[in-house]
């Protein structure tokens, strides 16, 4: 997603670009149909909410009748009829605008359709974290532990997938049926085409399935949707939500008294970490406020105490690694994919790598990098000191003693990375994004690639 600077009638940019083209404003903001204009898949129509700017790679149909519209695109007969006017990789606007319509009967009940798909995909895209309309995890709906969680969700997105697919085939014969078809093309739409869930779902097992499909569970990867909830987590322990309310809590560098407070949430009080940098280490570390001891908060506060032990075992085996393994040493690399090289999330870490923490950029102000220094780096290379003296005084094998001495002259060397930066007290603004501003950080950040 791009964001485009139209204030004051797109000044900014009429400043800066010499070949702007800023065409057709008049639909600006307005409600239409897209899809991709080069692919060699077959082409599949969204619809584009209000308050969006169509570009070029994605053109943009308005009209009328968008749901209508919509529903009638996605059919197979629309699809034929694309491959004959333009057998190319390329599925231009003119050619969608020479796709033969007539009007039917039975258009309140092809509308009626439609909003149903509209209305399972919405769900679907806002299930993720990066749309603006992400309330929270969806495991947070169901039972008391997270195979059980788990489970009502598996139960709840296989009948969204195969309630879509009914549906796509309903349309389907409906059109067939009124253009006269019925010997040219079937209503069939292979599972693989339904375009929910394409991040969760296994496709190898899934184009196994035999019909009749309804009341078989889709064949989920267990590891995505644990990694979505730890994503989640990292952002409820941050204060970028909140447990106790859905949407944003915090995406600025002032949060309030209010914003930043505890809350109970199933019995359970949780706390929103007071600077917003986490250090990536285990429990056996200096740090109270580790990411493994600020997970299992999560959990607690969610499923509660009793089945915490079960729980641990369900992500472990999900995950296929043990969850602190991936919350330490995998999890930013995971969030640095998912936001597509722009993560909200940075990682601070040594040259080496022994010492990681982890600060939401939205919550940064000049004092976050002192803070990393002084709060963490030197408590952490004080820890170490301690840890080297006590390996020595009780015979610890050599290359333990070693190990640790190099993990202190690593973080020696990235206090003398960390020092002129916290001196700089950089200030940026949020508005000049992810790529602009991490850059100011370097070398004490880790590369975006």
């Amino acid at each position: 997603m791009s964001v485009i600077d139209l204030e004051l009638d797109a000044k900014r940019i009429k400043e800066i670009c010499d070949d702007y083209r800023l065409r057709e404003q008049d639909y600006y903001f307005k409600q239409g149909i897209t899809w991709t204009m080069v692919s060699s898949n077959k082409p599949s129509f969204r619809l584009v909410p209000p308050g969006v700017v169509f570009g070029n790679g994605g053109p943009t149909l308005f009209n009328a009748n968008i749901e209508f519209t919509l529903a009638y695109l996605n059919t197979n007969i629309t699809e034929r009829v694309l491959a004959l006017l333009n057998p190319t990789l390329n599925c231009t606007k003119s050619d969608v605008e020479n796709v033969p319509f007539v009007e039917i009967k039975q258009k309140n009940i092809v509308i009626k359709l439609s909003n149903l798909c509209i209305s399972i995909a919405r769900a679907d895209w806002d299930s993720r974290e990066y749309s603006w309309g992400f309330d929270k995890s969806e495991l947070l709906a169901y039972s008391n532990s997270t195979s059980n969680s788990f489970a009502n969700y598996h139960r709840k997105v296989s009948f969204d997938f195969y309630n879509i697919h009914k549906i796509e085939e309903e349309l389907n014969a409906i059109f067939i049926n009124i253009y006269g078809l019925e010997n040219e093309l079937t209503p069939k739409v292979e599972l693989r085409d339904i375009s929910i869930l394409q991040d969760e779902i296994d496709y190898n097992e899934l184009a196994k399935l035999e019909q009749p499909y309804e009341g078989q569970l889709i064949p989920i990867k267990k590891d995505i949707v644990i990694q979505q909830f730890i994503s989640y987590s990292v952002g409820l322990i941050m204060g970028r939500y909140r447990l106790d309310k859905p949407g944003l809590n915090i995406a600025h560098p002032d949060p309030t008294t209010e914003e930043l407070s505890s809350y109970q949430y199933n019995g359970h009080q949780f706390s929103i970490d007071e600077d917003a940098i986490i250090p990536l280490f285990g429990e056996e570390s200096p740090f109270a406020d580790n990411v493994v001891k600020r997970f299992k908060d999560v959990m607690v506060a969610v499923w509660g105490e009793a089945t915490q032990t079960e729980n641990i075992n369900f992500l472990n085996a999900c995950l296929g690694i043990p969850f602190e393994k991936f919350l330490t040493e995998k999890f930013w690399d995971y969030h640095k994919k998912v936001y597509q090289k722009k993560p909200i999330y940075w990682l601070f870490t040594s040259p080496a790598g022994s010492f990681k923490v982890l600060v939401y950029m939205h919550r940064m102000d000049k004092f976050t990098v002192q803070k990393i220094r002084l709060n963490y780096l030197h408590r952490y290379m004080e820890y170490l000191s301690n840890e080297v003296q006590q390996a020595g005084a009780n015979g610890t094998a050599t290359r333990t003693i070693d190990k640790l001495n190099k993990a202190l002259q690593d973080c020696r060397e990235y206090d003398k990375i960390l020092k002129p930066l916290a001196d700089q007290q950089i200030v940026f603004d949020l508005d000049d994004g992810v790529t602009v501003n991490y850059e100011k950080f370097k070398p004490a950040v880790a590369p975006l690639k």
